[in-house]
């Protein structure tokens, strides 16, 4: 055999979505105690990668009721004056629609933009007199910073999945509001928009943003949220 080692075959198996994985690796190396050392680090790390997908996989959907009244509201608030209604954006940050994390900075989850598609279709149905939404935060200095990355952080990918698809249908409901109903909205932006929040302003007919100095606009980090929808960034 000379410098060869017999390979010991080890089997590590990790569940992943209810199917086994079965990962086959040689522990031992070739020509001594260096060729070992540095395959075993490799394991390690395979070991910690597999480790990480499968605590990711059982993640578990927490289920959601999206019917829900005005009463209910917790991030959002309308109030109709004429033709004219004012769409305020006030998150609680202490009522997320999950366990994990705050809503900080007027950042949302799946609960925010229940709320909003809610508000959007009343305003549509039930109050054809409204003419021009004014869309706005009740947050000094800060519109809205985007999708909540804590919440992302410890959802499920399916709850991701469907959580920026749903936030894609409200944004499209909006633009339709605007398109077919003649309710046109303007974000009036008296502070930062940041990511997702930008999005939702884009899909709005008019922006105005706040002249103070320190308000800014940016578009979402596509290689940070790995999973988004694609929508139209062409509105002024």
């Amino acid at each position: 055999m000379g410098g060869f080692r017999r390979f010991n075959e080890k089997v590590c198996r990790h569940s992943l979505c209810g199917h086994e994985f079965v990962l086959t690796y040689l522990a031992a190396g070739l020509r001594g105690v260096y060729y070992y050392a540095y395959y075993q680090s490799i394991i390690a790390n395979i070991r910690n990668i597999m480790h990480a997908i499968s605590q990711n996989a059982t993640k578990v959907s927490v289920p959601f009721d999206f019917r829900i009244t005005p009463a209910d509201y917790r991030h959002w608030s309308y109030i109709v004056d004429g033709p004219v209604a004012r769409l305020v954006m006030a998150v609680d940050e202490d009522s997320p629609a999950a366990e994990g994390y705050e809503l900080k900075l007027n950042s949302y989850d799946i609960g925010v933009d229940i709320e909003l598609y809610d508000a959007v279709q009343r305003l549509r149905f039930e109050h054809p007199e409204v003419k021009t939404v004014v869309m706005t935060s009740s947050i000094q200095g800060m519109f809205c910073a985007g999708a909540n990355i804590r919440m992302l952080g410890v959802s499920s990918h399916s709850h991701k999945v469907n959580f920026c698809k749903f936030t894609n249908e409200t944004r499209n409901a909006i633009e339709d509001a605007s398109a077919h109903s003649g309710q046109i909205y303007m974000a009036a932006l008296n502070g930062t928009a940041a990511g997702g929040g930008y999005e939702l302003a884009l899909a709005t007919e008019y922006l105005m943003l706040i002249d103070d100095g320190n308000a800014a606009v940016s578009l979402p980090e596509v290689p940070l949220l790995a999973v988004l929808t694609p929508r139209r960034c062409h509105r002024r």
